[in-house]
């Protein structure tokens, strides 16, 4: 017979196989369901000694801080006070670290005796606003397995391009790295040493100096560029910067954010149509007129873009000028003619009316002729909506 007063034992295998089950996330990493996926961990390691010995390593995985009290918490537990001896080790159980949330609760010093106890194994870092400065890269540079270092919501605090570049030369595997909007970009000497290897996404903003963007010395595997918070994109900027070689070269996804200021305010451009291998595009719907894209231009060649998404308006109080679904209609045909994806934010979608499904309809016609494997590297076919913050 069953009783409620002794507990259920279950093989450590089984108990493994629930706490995984837990840790599946789905496509909603909202606050609001990592700070569930935490409290289920919690109540998972209070079952019994078994099951916290399972379930501590995921508890810890992915730490979320919805009050600053929870981040005293865990700071305390990873930073405890000389002479504390702590039973596990647990900054090694870390593999994702954001601090996106923190304004005043931690501390220079702090964050950087944090990264000195989660080095081991975080792969996934989000700088605080403002508790993250130049004492902080000594730490950083020792978190070999890092993949992706988000520094963009850095302010307040002016940390020097190659005092960075030193300090993540040594993160070999590096993939991904998100800029301080206050950082300017400058050329660099030997002393500052290499780049990441594995380094390919990059999000730049500040100040671009044309003067230095032409001949700059980007990460050796750079595919994908971001720019963001720039206070000078202009054409000639933006010359500048796509002219340089490498990027010319390497370059296969671009993204103009709505952010930048001055963006192509002084004439148009024909920059897109240097780089040979572009496949993904993401810029205002109104700037496609700037970058010669839209309406498409006599004798521009085609573009390799398998995907194009529009944002909404940069000028939000001028009018397109221009037919935007008899222009795309056009353009599928001529210098888009290899185009697979397109997608639109919700709030342009009154400006192709009720003409999706025709341009639907137009892209698959390329998606039919379309080699399969290369088919699969796309998220998305065909036409579909962007949300508003895109």
């Amino acid at each position: 017979m069953y009783s409620p007063s002794r507990s259920v034992f279950l093989p450590t295998e089984v108990v493994f196989l629930i706490a995984e089950f837990l840790n599946q996330t789905d496509e909603d990493e909202s606050p609001q369901s990592l700070v569930a996926r935490q409290r289920a961990f919690y109540s998972f390691c209070l079952v019994s000694r078994q099951w916290y010995s399972v379930g501590i390593s995921f508890l810890y995985q992915r730490p979320v801080f919805p009050g600053g009290n929870g981040f005293t918490k865990f700071a305390h537990t990873m930073c405890p006070p000389r002479g504390v001896k702590t039973k596990a080790d647990f900054g090694s159980m870390v593999m994702t670290l954001s601090l996106a949330g923190l304004v005043h609760h931690s501390s220079n010093s702090l964050t950087a005796r944090l990264l000195g106890r989660v080095k081991e194994n975080l792969r996934f870092f989000i700088a605080p606003r403002v508790s993250f400065s130049v004492n902080c890269l000594p730490a950083l540079s020792k978190c070999h397995n890092l993949l992706e270092l988000n520094l963009s919501l850095i302010s307040g605090q002016v940390i020097p391009f190659h005092r960075l570049k030193k300090a993540i030369g040594s993160l070999w595997k590096l993939r991904k790295l998100e800029l301080p909007a206050s950082m300017s970009l400058t050329h660099t000497d030997e002393s500052t040493g290499k780049w990441p290897p594995e380094l390919r996404s990059l999000r730049i903003g500040g100040t671009l100096d044309p003067r230095v963007m032409g001949t700059f010395e980007w990460p050796p595997s750079i595919s994908e560029l971001s720019i963001w918070k720039c206070t000078n994109l202009s054409a000639v900027v933006l010359y500048s910067v796509l002219e340089n070689e490498q990027l010319r070269e390497r370059l296969q996804s671009l993204h103009l954010e709505n952010t930048n200021e001055e963006m192509c305010t002084d004439q148009a451009s024909d920059s897109l149509y240097w780089l040979p291998n572009l496949i993904f595009l993401k810029i205002p719907v109104d700037v496609t007129k700037d970058l010669l894209l839209l309406p498409p231009p006599e004798g521009l060649p085609s573009l390799p873009l398998r995907a194009l998404e529009l944002t909404r308006p940069y000028f939000d109080e001028e009018p397109l000028g221009f037919s935007l679904p008899d222009e795309l209609l056009k353009a599928f045909n001529q210098n888009l003619p290899n185009l697979w994806a397109f997608g639109i934010s919700e709030k342009c979608l009154h400006m192709v009316k009720e003409r999706e499904e025709e341009l639907d309809e137009e892209i698959w016609k390329h998606i039919d002729e379309g080699n399969d494997d290369e088919l699969e590297k796309l998220e998305d076919l065909g036409l579909y909506t962007l949300n508003d913050d895109s």
